[in-house]
């Protein structure tokens, strides 16, 4: 016999014994030691060739190991958030990057060195200079020589030298930045050039060369 069905009374829920499936998370792809080693080495000078080899990949394919690299998403990815990180990191502004340059190329001796009356050349202490000043000096050098006089003194014999950053790059890069430098264009002679030459003659040529041949 089956029981009475009680009015108002709901349904009773049927409970499925099996438990719902939970999907696993998939996990992240990682770069391996040598990616990420050679992810580093690519920020350095952008140079995949190189930094497949620096990061301990064969020098014979090196060239094809480091644009298979750049072409996987995983390294490429990897690179991208690097190089918005050094992005981030930087303070200076194009400005700036021209008055840098314009300090460079129009930098003066006069600004480092002062002679006096007998000839002699002095550096300017480096705290004595303007400001930036400083950053134009790209090397110094100084060679001391200890010699000895017959009277039996010793002299000090010192060479001071040093050497300022490139004017004519940085004089070059700022004619470039304000138009004044125009590159040539080359051509490619291996590629096949089609000359058309037409041939032209004057009417009084035409009428003469007709009276010619009927007199003749």
């Amino acid at each position: 016999m089956t029981k009475p069905v009680k009015k108002g009374a709901k349904p009773a829920l049927k409970v499925s014994k099996s438990a719902p499936k939970v999907s696993k998370p998939v996990a992240k792809p990682t770069l391996t030691a040598k990616q990420q080693l050679f992810v580093l080495e690519y920020l350095v000078d952008k140079n995949a060739t190189q930094a497949a080899i620096r990061a301990g990949y064969s020098k014979r394919t090196a060239k094809q190991t480091g644009t298979e690299n750049l072409s996987k998403p995983i390294i490429k990815t990897e690179i991208d958030a690097e190089l918005e990180k050094q992005k981030a990191r930087i303070t200076f502004t194009a400005d700036q990057v021209l008055e840098e340059l314009a300090r460079i190329g129009l930098s003066d001796m006069s600004d480092f060195i002062e002679i006096d009356e007998g000839g002699a050349i002095r550096a300017l202490p480096l705290n004595t200079l303007a400001e930036g000043k400083s950053r134009i000096i790209k090397k110094v050098k100084e060679k001391r020589t200890i010699k000895s006089t017959p009277e039996g003194d010793q002299i000090l014999d010192s060479t001071y030298e040093f050497e300022l950053c490139d004017k004519v790059k940085s004089l070059e890069l700022l004619a470039r930045n304000m138009g004044l430098l125009h590159d040539k264009q080359e051509i490619d002679l291996k590629q096949p050039v089609q000359v058309t030459i037409k041939k032209f003659c004057s009417r009084k040529t035409a009428k003469d060369a007709d009276g010619s041949r009927a007199t003749s």
